[in-house]
């Protein structure tokens, strides 16, 4: 009895022309994580930033965030987008591609991360995934819900609903020293000392629907939809020690709450024009909003109000992208692949920051409008010269 598994990751990673490590759903599950940060900060090569066990910007051959490309189903996420916002339940393989190659593009020359979100199995499925997790004394609940279904002879959906609450409590205490390195006399040593509380409330809803046409033909829907709301509270006191300067504050208390967005509607067509020829065709619609307040206000040691700073962000960006691809077999050992992208996004953004009651004009004024149009055609030839290479 001989058994074979679509997509299996180690034939993937087997046949891959450039350096690439496939993760499966099996390995995904292996741990129980409580998001898709928790799965690619254990895979080799890749380091996560910000605060350990809290998750923050991925980071490959050790260089800065700015340097790895995050992309889901291939495609850019929106701005603010992070993988910690999504269930490991909605993911089926996690590509790591240390090379760059023609159709992933250049724009990250440290590496590129793909996850693929799942595929609809062909029978009845239903899983039900609970968790908590504590930490110092603060519940955080999360449920997962996912469902497969098959739809008359060719069709297939998955549908997966995930939704969490985090609750954390951070202390922080720092000591900042400056001396001059003649004198060695003391310019500055002040004590900081900060304790915040911050709760995040999420819930996503994806789903991939698709409809068999032939052999190795498919046409896909991927919609995709998640609302993140936020709030912080935190206290500080910061002191001079010794002989030093005074602080030029004694005590603080901050505050902020943020909510955003995103929508997005993926498409794809596979079809098989020759033997050894086929196409594919993908476009994408999505839409991010962000609304966001903070306040801070400074206090002396006598109670008296040093400085109250109050900011206001909000923005909205909305984005575009269409792909054809085709694929054909020379023979000998060689794949052609080429294809042709077109990518816009226009972004629309209002920000105001009050400082003592005095509205501060940044560099771009209170308002801002950008857009961007990206064109691409590629050609490469993956070849293999021999069996084993």
């Amino acid at each position: 009895e001989i058994r074979a598994r679509r997509n299996d990751p180690s034939e993937l990673r087997r046949n891959a022309s450039a350096a690439k490590i496939v993760i499966g759903r099996e390995e995904i599950e292996q741990y129980g994580d409580s998001n898709v940060g928790e799965v690619i900060r254990r895979l080799p090569g890749v380091t996560q930033g910000g605060r350990p066990g809290r998750g923050g910007d991925l980071r490959m051959r050790g260089m800065g965030s700015g340097y790895t490309q995050i992309l889901i189903d291939g495609e850019r996420p929106p701005p603010g987008f992070s993988v910690e916002q999504l269930s490991p339940d909605v993911v089926e393989r996690i590509e790591l591609m240390r090379a760059p190659t023609a159709e992933t593009g250049t724009r990250a020359i440290a590496g590129t991360i793909n996850i693929v979100l799942r595929e609809p199995l062909r029978k009845r499925n239903t899983d039900v995934r609970p968790a908590v997790t504590l930490e110092r004394g603060r519940v955080s609940p999360q449920i997962s819900l996912s469902r497969d279904e098959a739809f008359g002879e060719d069709g297939s959906f998955n549908l997966t609903l995930n939704a969490s609450e985090t609750r954390e409590r951070t202390d922080t205490s720092a000591r900042t020293t400056f001396s001059d390195a003649g004198t060695g006399a003391v310019a500055l040593d002040q004590a900081d000392e900060d304790t915040a509380f911050g709760a995040r409330r999420r819930a996503n809803l994806s789903s991939r629907i698709q409809w068999r046409l032939g052999p190795g033909e498919a046409f896909t829907l991927q919609p995709f939809v998640m609302r993140s709301e936020s709030s912080s509270a935190g206290e500080g006191t910061l002191a001079a020690i010794g002989t030093a300067p005074p602080a030029p504050y004694a005590s603080r208390v901050a505050d902020g709450e943020s909510s955003f967005d995103i929508a997005r509607l993926n498409l794809q067509l596979t079809r098989r024009v020759a033997t050894d020829t086929r196409i594919e065709l993908r476009g994408r619609i999505g839409r991010f909003a962000l609304d966001s307040r903070s306040a801070l206000t400074q206090f002396a040691a006598d109670g008296s109000t040093v400085q109250e700073r109050l900011s206001r962000t909000s923005f909205a960006d909305t984005s575009w992208s269409l792909a054809g691809k085709l694929m054909h077999q020379l023979g000998g050992g060689h794949s052609l692949v080429g294809g042709v992208e077109t990518e816009g996004t226009r972004r629309n953004e209002d920000s105001a920051t009050l400082i003592g009651g005095l509205l501060q004009e940044g560099a771009f004024g209170t308002g801002l409008s950008a857009s961007t149009l990206r064109q691409a055609v590629y050609l490469q030839d993956e070849w293999d010269p021999a069996r084993d290479w």
